[in-house]
């Protein structure tokens, strides 16, 4: 039996996927070359006979000259520190209207967090960042990208590198839901510090941040998204159903406008099979701005629902979507009560 097929995703979030992630980029690249010139002025490192350094500067130089602004040279701080101002700005707008804005609102992701997340995901995007980044780290012990370079590139203080722990605490969001995965704690550098933990954002993450659309795929049989219009017009209702709902739409939208849609309460749709309980809830998720996950726990294999059920949650919260679970039948209830309701009031949305 296949699963529903995922609406492919709007051309316009794709379109703001990618304007986020190219201005991203360009940040981190600006953050990156600032603490490379940092290190060179105070001639740390890297050093002059490195084999990586002739490529990195020829990046360095197109991207300078691509800026179009008066630089006296390589080591004009004030003209980086100019660009990077200017793109810390637009990234700050972007990032409302990006799937990561959704994701850390959802997630509830603190600043610091978000930085790790991006910096973690940039050498996989941009590979010639991983030479920066390697330079960058100096000792060849370390590998890919870790608090203490997330720490260099943002000159981060030491209650700053304190709270950045939160990054790889078990019980914080990047590792709880798997956004990010971890060296383990017995691994080689994690005796020298935590901080050296390398960390790699995980292939859904890379997908949703990226702007595409596809379900995980261990969900296909049971999952969907679904896209609907922030209006009630084109659904037959009378008009006390057209009021009661309207009533939930004007919370969504004003929930939306707050910024506040992770703090709505669950809804129970109760009423027979067809009736468009799905439909009203793809409705009122659309006048919060986002779309429905719907997830329909009769479509599991037997002895699955709990992990399938958390995976479902996890997709809702990476793409900020609204999650529906549904429909409870009295026999699944029967067997499965406690898991649901363990999973939903455990949900951080």
């Amino acid at each position: 039996m296949s699963g529903p097929a995922s609406p492919p995703v709007p051309e316009v979030e794709r379109q703001l996927a990618e304007q986020w992630l190219n201005a991203e980029l360009n940040r981190i690249w600006l953050v990156a070359e600032r603490c490379l010139r940092q290190y060179q002025r105070a001639q740390l490192r890297p050093l002059p006979d490195n084999p990586a350094l002739a490529e990195i500067e020829g990046i360095f130089t197109a991207r300078r000259s691509a800026r179009g602004t008066n630089s006296t040279g390589p080591l004009d701080e004030a003209e980086i520190g100019l660009s990077l101002n200017e793109a810390e700005a637009m990234v700050q707008n972007l990032r409302r209207s990006a799937p990561i804005g959704r994701m850390a609102e959802n997630l509830r992701l603190t600043p610091l967090e978000v930085e790790t997340l991006v910096v973690s995901l940039a050498p996989h995007i941009d590979a010639p960042l991983s030479d920066v980044f390697a330079l960058l780290r100096g000792s060849p012990a370390r590998r890919g990208v870790d608090l203490a370079l997330v720490s260099k590139l943002y000159q981060l203080k030491r209650s700053d590198r304190l709270a950045l722990l939160d990054a790889i605490d078990p019980e914080r969001p990047l590792l709880l839901w798997r956004m990010i995965q971890v060296l383990p704690p017995d691994s080689f550098e994690s005796y020298s510090s935590m901080n050296y933990r390398a960390l790699m954002p995980t292939f859904d993450v890379l997908s949703v941040l990226t702007g595409r659309g596809d379900l995980a795929p261990a969900l296909a049989r049971c999952a969907e998204l679904r896209r609907a219009e922030a209006s009630l017009s084109s659904l037959a209702l009378d008009e006390s159903a057209v009021a009661d709902i309207s009533k939930l739409c004007d919370a969504a939208a004003h929930a939306r406008s707050l910024g506040h849609v992770a703090q709505m309460p669950w809804l129970l749709f109760w009423g027979p099979r067809g009736i468009g309980k799905r439909e009203v809830a793809a409705r009122i998720a659309a006048s919060a701005g986002r779309q429905l996950l719907i997830f329909d726990p009769n479509r599991v294999e037997q002895g699955t629902l709990d992990d399938l059920l958390r995976r479902a949650e996890r997709e809702a919260l990476l793409r900020g979507a609204v999650l529906y679970i549904g429909p409870l039948r009295a026999d699944l209830l029967a067997d499965n009560a406690r898991e649901l309701m363990k999973r939903i009031v455990d949900y951080p949305s």
